[in-house]
């Protein structure tokens, strides 16, 4: 009505920025749990890798040989340097800290809620949380305080210059980098390789793989020289038996003769 006052609030909608970080923590956990899914896996030592004439010996079904091949697939990467360390630079990036809105430095140690908790929290350092290699839990609670009061401390921490998902996009090319030169790529690229590209045939389990090729190849050569080498040695001494036994029998034959001319 004409004279009342009228109070307009203009709130800041952080919801999808809210549901933006959980899924984003969320994806963090679920690579976790995968990759030290295979880390903490240890081998079944009983079991090996089958071939065609194992599988024969053995007696296998079809469904056994599976079962026994995905045995022998297990611990493959089990406590894998390589995947540990990129998996320990990920960790670092939420450790990290960037500058704040007042200069001061900002971590997920730092932001919390009105009532003092943390937004982010990580395991506790003990059995049971490094069991978790670094998961981070969420308490929406404090983070729905962070984005009412603190937002800019929150971005920063996030998409500032130092802040995690800078340090996390470093550690992921320091894991995964398939561009440039062999030697500028990715650990897992450089040990792996990609399913296409260069990076296919220049990776450490192919260089591997085509040195043991190349010695299978020449232990082969070897074996087969060896081989023909025997069969020339048992060929002669073959044709020398023949020989030696043509002359027994015509020895035998004329010792005969002559034992019968002289009982005549």
């Amino acid at each position: 009505a004409p004279g009342d006052e009228l109070e307009l609030v203009v709130e800041k909608d952080t919801s999808k920025l809210k549901d933006l970080l959980k899924s984003f923590i969320e994806d963090y956990n679920d690579l976790i749990k995968t990759v030290f899914g295979y880390v903490d896996e240890k081998p079944e030592k009983s079991y090996y890798f089958l071939t065609s004439d194992d599988v024969t010996e053995l007696g296998l079904s079809e469904s056994k040989e599976k079962d026994w091949n995905a045995a022998a697939n297990k611990g493959l990467l089990y406590q894998d340097r390589d995947l540990t360390l990129c998996m320990s630079k990920l960790r670092n990036a939420f450790y990290g800290s960037a500058k704040g809105s007042d200069g001061n430095d900002v971590s997920i140690f730092s932001l919390r809620g009105n009532d003092g908790a943390l937004a982010f929290n990580t395991p506790s350092y003990n059995a049971s949380g490094w069991a978790k290699h670094g998961e981070i839990t969420i308490n929406e609670s404090a983070l729905d305080d962070i984005l009412a009061n603190n937002l800019e401390d929150l971005s920063a921490l996030f998409t500032g210059d130092t802040g995690i998902m800078q340090q996390f996009g470093d550690a992921l090319d320091f894991a995964a980098k398939s561009s440039g030169a062999r030697e500028d790529r990715g650990v897992l690229v450089r040990k792996a390789g990609l399913p296409t590209g260069s990076s296919a045939l220049e990776n450490t389990i192919y260089d591997q793989l085509a040195a043991l090729d190349k010695t299978i190849a020449s232990l082969q050569k070897k074996y087969q020289k060896e081989q023909d080498k025997y069969w020339a040695r048992f060929s002669a001494m073959e044709t020398m038996l023949g020989k030696l036994s043509n002359q027994t029998n015509s020895l035998t034959q004329l010792m005969n003769q002559n034992t019968t001319y002289q009982g005549k």
